[in-house]
């Protein structure tokens, strides 16, 4: 009975049994189950020097050390999994650049000027100017995320204010997205008084825990 390779190749021996006859073949000892041209050699559509079935990009030459990807902007993130591809950034990030010291510092001062109507997630009208500063700062880093949390303090039924800090963060929310802010890009979570920063004892504390939080990541 005659094996697979054999019919091929037409009972002519083929040692690596990659469907060309050893006489034929310019590439003896092939690995089992590579693809190979008419020549019995692997192929490698890009020319990357990595054969297809080992290049994770096989269309698009690249590098061994990124599994055959291309780095277009040589941050050492290959460009199929960096959300910056064309600008340098860091691993850590996924390829996108860090947000600035000054810009981290600017998002948490605006955080602590953003103010909602007594007992209503309506904003206070001082509170959009901040917003749309952070919504400027959010463009110059488009693939970064935002989370917005919501903190209330212990006064009132512990559901109602947690429901309460959701629906102020939704607001928060909405208003970026009115900015131009991919609703993607916007996480939206409410704490109520889960997680106080103060003892809840004096209006002093309380107004500490009545706070929006902002927070960035890749």
């Amino acid at each position: 009975m005659l094996t697979e390779s054999h019919s091929v190749t037409k009972c002519c021996p083929d040692t690596d049994s990659d469907g060309v006859a050893d006489q034929d073949d310019s590439c003896p000892g092939t690995k089992v189950g590579y693809a190979v041209d008419a020549k019995g050699c692997v192929i490698d559509t890009d020319s990357d020097s990595i054969v297809n079935e080992d290049d994770t990009c096989p269309d698009k030459a690249g590098v061994a050390a990124l599994s055959g990807c291309p780095d277009t902007d040589g941050d050492g993130v290959a460009d199929n999994v960096d959300r910056c591809p064309t600008v340098t950034g860091t691993i850590a990030n996924k390829g996108c650049p860090e947000i600035s010291k000054e810009d981290v510092k600017k998002i948490t001062q605006i955080a602590s000027k953003i103010f909602m109507q007594t007992n209503s997630d309506k904003l206070v009208n001082a509170s959009l100017a901040q917003l749309d500063e952070l919504a400027s700062i959010l463009k110059r880093y488009e693939q970064a995320n935002l989370v917005i949390e919501g903190h209330t303090d212990s006064q009132g039924d512990d559901a109602s204010n947690m429901v309460l800090s959701q629906k102020r963060t939704e607001a928060v929310k909405t208003y970026l997205m009115g900015r131009g802010i991919m609703e993607s890009r916007l996480t939206a979570v409410g704490y109520g008084e889960t997680k106080p920063i103060a003892d809840n004892k004096t209006a002093a504390s309380r107004a500490k825990n009545r706070r929006v939080e902002l927070k960035t990541s890749y």
